[in-house]
């Protein structure tokens, strides 16, 4: 049978065939974890990385991961090759896993204890679509969030199925016509946008906000430090105020699949000129560079 496949439980099926039980507590409370991640031509870009990741967040949260990594990088590999694809986007799920059927549940049914029969994995491929080339040509837009992000939530450094703030979040933006969201949180310091972690630049310097602030830590984030390392950029984490991206001459987000992306304007506002700025283009470039040499293209 022809189609799309997708990794479940151990096995590749087509997309159709590839379904959860009703019981699944990842589809009841958002109980569980995911990773994204971008392939450059048949090569996914730090998969180690997403899945070291992937494995800390799920001993934190006391889910089983069922697959070792390698296995698991494995899956990756293979689902490629079955969908056929070069550059793509790839998802791996993780959850708790379903509840039996509230006849086999007996007391457990209904309640929120970690009895589950099984966890669930599933990994989901498909052709990567680029981001609009406007965004990178005049940079991005975004707003102040209005949902404010507690420090103190554990949560926030994991990358959880949790995601409604960043939904809220997200819908915001685009009802005030911009194309991303800041979270601030109640201590009044920035910390990351909706899909994306936030970097500023002043002076010369890179400034992101720590972990500490309520934020995960991004893969494409830490790239973005080794890249300032390596090449003499000086870079750190530091709390940042909102009236930093106000004094901020660049900025920009960054995650695995938009890699780094201008950050022009801020509540209708320019961030420096308005333009995108030296530094950014060049660790755009660093970055791309960097992808190309791990991966060996």
């Amino acid at each position: 049978m022809g189609g799309r496949q997708a990794f479940l439980n151990g096995s590749f099926l087509v997309e159709d065939e590839a379904v959860v039980s009703i019981y699944d507590r990842g589809l009841l409370y958002g109980d569980g974890l995911f990773e994204t991640l971008r392939t450059y031509r048949g090569k996914p870009f730090r998969l180690d990385a997403h899945l070291e990741r992937l494995a800390s967040s799920a001993a934190f949260l006391k889910i089983p991961l069922p697959f070792k990594k390698e296995e698991i990088k494995e899956a990756v590999y293979e689902l490629l090759r079955r969908n056929r694809l070069s550059d793509a986007y790839v998802r791996i799920t993780l959850t708790r896993g379903p509840y039996g059927p509230p006849a086999r549940c007996g007391k457990s049914s209904g309640r929120l204890g970690l009895e589950t029969e099984q966890a669930t994995l599933f990994i989901v491929s498909r052709q990567f679509t680029p981001y609009p080339a406007r965004l990178y040509r005049f940079g991005a837009k975004a707003i102040i969030s209005r949902i404010r992000r507690s420090p103190r939530s554990v949560l926030l450094q994991h990358k959880t199925l949790n995601y409604l703030n960043n939904i809220l979040a997200r819908t915001q933006a685009q009802e005030s016509g911009a194309d991303e969201a800041i979270f601030v949180n109640t201590a009044g310091f920035l910390t990351e946008a909706t899909v994306s972690n936030l970097f500023v630049v002043k002076e010369g310097q890179v400034f992101t906000p720590p972990v500490s602030a309520g934020l995960l830590p991004g893969i494409t984030r830490q790239a973005v430090l080794e890249i300032c390392h390596r090449n003499c950029i000086p870079a750190r984490e530091n709390n940042l105020r909102l009236i930093a991206l106000a004094q901020a001459h660049e900025a920009f987000l960054t995650n695995s699949l938009m890699e780094i992306m201008p950050l022009c304007f801020i509540a209708g506002k320019p961030i420096g000129d308005g333009r995108v700025g030296d530094l950014t283009r060049r660790l755009r470039g660093l970055y791309r560079e960097m992808v190309r040499k791990e991966l060996g293209l």
